[in-house]
This record gives structure tokens, sequence and C-alpha cells, in this order.
């Protein structure tokens, strides 16, 4: 049976037009409305309830225009010169329903519950389930009574956003502490929280007006700095060079840390309060003579205050700072460097400690304000001596003669006749030769051994180096180096690495015109030249 057609769809057949996909409609399109349009949606914390259609509030917001400015001169930082925060005004209601939640739960006190784990990129209130929103609660109402229970890295910025958000029912003076609290507690759990922390800490200060919390972040000072892009402000408190600043200004530019010297544990009181006070009078040289606070020192820096957090429109804001651009001066640090490694050895030396620090250059007037500082202290420096025991309780006291060997070895061999005559022949041979002559013969058998280890590490011209330096005589000490075409560094610093392997120790320190013998080793080295 064929198909049939109508009349006028016998041709139709033969449209090949009608066989090809349709055209997309070219025709332009309308432009989008220029007006801006939000929408506010009121929620639970529990479950979104769906809301009409009536309710719903559609706002054209104007035009964003220029909000508030405030300029202000921080107090206490010498190297912040002016700060300018500006807001801006707009109807752009970023995270209202987070600060409503927060407003709401923040005098909400937790109940002991299980732990129950969370993780969110931008944690809020909204995202928690019943279990988790218990537990942050509990764990919050621990962080109020300075409990610092297991947590998570989400729990941690849901409660600094808090902070951050809520600058009217929490006063920024108690936000700040709060803030570092919570940071150094779980800092070394969290490693990633420093890089946020210490930007957020600093735009937290400087939209409020406070100064740098040098207390609470002075433990772990040192670790943060290489993540702050504002060091002037963390630093910023050295500029009076009172003890808490000079300590401030080591933390950054000396290179070595006294706090990690084997001999700190033990007189850590004595060595912080006399290199700190030996310091001061050097660095307040060294800023001098460096050209930090100078016109063409001066910089400025604006940037959008708490990046990368969960900031509500009503804070967020710009921050525009004046300041001293400190640059890692190499003058200063060397300097700083130089002069605590001398501190610390004229501690060691009133100590009676024999190994001394190698103490880069540094140059005579600064040595003489440190000896000024030591002469003028003298005795003091040391701890007190303890009180004289009554003269009954000396004659218990071991005697202070000192150890001679040959009257030991005398004693020992007369106790060991006395055995002879006590016991028989046979229990005799069971005990072993004195041990002090052992001891002896051990002791020359190393001193052997170490000179010629020494005769065999050190070339010719150290060995004439260093009877030079035994006789005093610097001007063979300068013809030595003419003739071998060397820096007395590098022949010094060559000795004291041997040195290092045989002793475990450096045998030769900086002096005014050269390097001189550390008086404590003069027998050994005698022993090394032949």
């Amino acid at each position: 049976m064929g198909i049939g057609y109508a009349d006028n769809d016998k041709d139709s057949f033969w449209d090949l037009d009608l066989l090809l996909p349709r055209k997309k409609n070219t025709a332009p399109m309308k432009p989008f409305a220029s007006s801006v349009k939000t929408v506010e949606v009121c929620e639970t914390a529990e479950h979104p309830p769906a809301i009409p259609k009536e309710e719903l509030r559609l706002t054209t917001p104007p035009a964003t225009q220029e909000g508030e400015i405030r300029e202000y001169s921080p107090s206490g930082n010498r190297l912040l010169l002016q700060v300018r925060i500006t807001r801006r005004r707009s109807e752009y209601n970023f995270y209202g329903q987070f600060c409503r939640d927060a407003e709401r739960y923040l005098t909400v006190e937790g109940e002991p519950c299980p732990f129950a784990p969370f993780f969110s990129y931008i944690p809020q209130y909204t995202q928690l389930t019943a279990e988790q929103r218990a537990y942050y609660f509990y764990w919050r109402s621990a962080l109020r009574r300075g409990e610092y229970l297991q947590t998570e890295e989400s729990y941690f910025y849901l409660y600094v956003y808090e902070i951050i958000n809520l600058p009217d029912l929490i006063s920024p003076e108690d936000g700040v502490l709060m803030l570092c609290k919570v940071w150094q507690a779980y800092r070394e759990r969290f490693p990633r929280i420093d890089k946020y922390m210490t930007e957020w800490v600093c735009d937290y200060c400087l939209v409020h007006g406070l100064p740098c919390p040098e207390e609470q972040i002075r433990p772990f000072l040192t670790k943060i700095l290489p993540f702050a892009s504002l060091r002037e402000f963390y630093l910023g408190g050295m500029g009076d060079f009172t003890p808490r600043g000079v300590e401030t200004a080591l933390a950054f530019f000396s290179d070595y840390r006294w706090q990690e010297s084997r001999y700190a544990d033990a007189h850590r009181d004595m060595f912080q309060t006399h290199i700190i006070a030996a310091v001061t009078p050097v660095l307040e040289r060294l800023f001098a003579d460096s050209s930090l606070f100078r016109e063409s020192a001066r910089s400025r820096k604006t940037h959008d205050a708490f990046c990368g957090s969960l900031c509500a429109h009503h804070v967020k804001c710009r921050i525009e700072v004046a300041y001293y651009a400190l640059n890692d001066i190499s003058s200063v640090r060397a300097g700083a460097t130089a002069a605590v490694k001398y501190a610390e050895n004229k501690l060691r030396a009133l100590l009676a400690v024999k190994s001394r620090l190698s103490v880069p250059p540094l140059g005579e007037d600064l040595r003489t304000l440190m000896d000024a500082y030591f002469s003028r202290m003298g005795d003091r420096i040391l701890p007190p001596v303890a009180k004289e025991l009554p003269a009954y309780e000396k004659l218990y006291d071991a005697p202070t003669k000192g150890v001679d060997y040959a009257r030991a070895i005398r004693i020992e061999q007369q106790s060991w006749d006395t055995t002879k005559i006590l016991v028989t022949e046979e229990e005799c041979d069971v005990f072993e030769t004195p041990v002090l002559v052992k001891n002896e013969e051990k002791n020359a058998a190393d001193l052997a051994s170490q000179t010629a280890q020494a005769e065999s590490s050190f070339a010719e011209t150290e060995r004439q180096y260093l009877s030079f330096l035994l006789e005093h005589d610097r001007a063979a000490v300068r013809r030595l180096l003419a003739a071998i075409s060397a820096m007395e560094e590098e022949l010094a610093e060559s000795i004291n690495e041997k040195a290092t392997e045989l002793l475990g120790d450096i045998v030769l320190e900086p002096s005014e015109d050269g390097y001189r013998l550390i008086e404590d080793y003069t027998e050994e080295v005698s022993q090394w030249i032949p």
C-alpha cells in the first residue's frame, strides 16, 4: 500500500531543505539589566525551611560609594608611621546569616559529648549536624576555661571567624588575646594555620588600633616571621630598645640563638639578663649607622583585611599602611650575630667554661662598648655564692687540694700489699691490676695518639702559624701570610675545624689585630708543634 500525500505536499518530498537541521536564531540578545538585586533569605541553623515566594524581599542597592575612613598613628611601634582604614558601603549582605547565628550562639555553653569530626573549607553553623554543633559548643566552652581538647581545623576556623565578625560583642582587646591563645594552643597540631593567623592577627590589630600582642606571640615569633607580609608590625616594638625590644630585634637580626646554647638551660636568667644588656648599646649604634629610619626607607602597603577568611560585609575594609621598610640590612645582621656570640663568650669565661664560640669580625668600637658593660658589672654577673658552712661541718668535706695521681697509686699499692697478707695466694690472683695505673697508662697513650694525629692533620704552614701565636709574634704571622698569599681568617678557620675533630672545640678566636690562641688550650697546642 503506497503512502499518500496531499495535493499541496506532492512536491515536498524533493525539498532537501526540510532534511537539513534547523539553524539557530541569530537575532541579537537583549542586554542584561544593569541593576543588581539581592535576595535575603532567613533560615534556621537546623534545616532551612522552604520560603514562599511572597516572603522574598528584593532590593536594588545603590551604587557602591566610599565609606568610613579612619586614620591614626600607631603608638609603641617605631616602624609604622600611619594607618588608614577604609570601609565601603554596600547592600550586599555577604555572610549576614553567619553573623546572626554567631550572635545567637555566642553565649551558648556546651556539655561534655563525644568528639564529632567536621570538615569544611569555609565552616559555618548551618553546615553542622546536631552532633557536630554539640561538640563545637562543648569544645568552645572548654577553650574559655583554658582547656584545649581534641578538635578539627574547621572547628578552629569557625571559632576564629566568630571573633573577627563580632567586634561589637567581643571587645577587640579581649578578641586579640583569644586569637593568640587558641593559635598558640593548636599551631603545633595544625601547622597550616600559621600562615593565616599571622596575617589575620596583624589585620585585626590594625583595624581596631591595637598594638602587637608581643607577650603572647613571643614564644613562637621566629617561626611566624617568614609568613608575615608586614613584618614591621611584629618587629616594631624593638624601636625603643627596651629589653623586650632588643629581644625582639635579635629574634629577627641575629643568626645565632643563645637560647639554644648548651649552657643556657643551667644559667638562663643570667644569660638573658646580661646578653640583652650588653648587646643593647651595640644595636643602638648599628641602627643609628644604618639607613633604616631615613626618608628613602619609607614605603606603603595596601591590602584587603582578613583575606581568605569568612568576613561579613560590615567587617570588610581596606588597610593602607605607611612604614619604614625593614629589609635584611646586612651590616645590622652581621653585627648583631657577632655581638651575641661575643657576649656569651664573656659569660662562659666567667663560668670557667673552656669552650668558646667562633665570633665573626666585630668592630673595635662595638667591642669596647660590650667590654665596658662587663667591666662595669664585674663579679655581680655571677650568681650569689652559697653561705659559708659552719667550721665543724668543714671537717666532713673532702679535701680540696686537687688529685695527686702518684700518691693515689702508692695508696692503691699499699692496699694491695695488705690484701695479699689477709687472703690466700689463690684468692689474690683473681684481682685485677690497680685501676689508677691502667688509667694513667691509658691517658698517656691517648695523649700520644692525639699528638700523632695532630702532626698528620696540620700542614707545615699551619704549625708555623700556631708556633708564632704561641710566641705572640704578630710580625712573624704577617710575614708568613704574605709568603703564602693567604688570609688569616681562612687559615684560622682551617685550624679550628681540625681542632674540633681532635678536641671537640676551637682553639683560636678573633682579637683586635687578628686571631689569638685560647689560653685554655695552650698546653694541647704546644704538644702538636714539633
